[in-house]
């Protein structure tokens, strides 16, 4: 039995050391969309200041075309 579970542990290791960045994102993302589910019904606008909730006009300047070689 122990020869088993140590046959499991160094093959679940060896998937994480493979593949541990797609892991550690579709963490992530699980993580994001459970959080942005559960907070939709709170009231977060007073608190949070998003682009374009103000009467301010906000910018954003493109990034893409600076990082196009010429």
């Amino acid at each position: 039995m122990a020869v088993a579970l140590d046959e499991v542990w160094g093959r679940v290791k060896n998937v994480c050391k493979q593949n541990g960045l797609l892991i550690l994102s579709v963490l992530a993302v699980v993580i994001g969309c459970l959080l942005g589910f559960f907070l939709r019904g709170k009231q977060l606008s007073e608190q949070v200041s998003l682009p374009g909730d103000d009467s301010e006009p906000c910018f954003f300047l493109p990034i893409f075309p600076t990082s196009v070689p010429l």
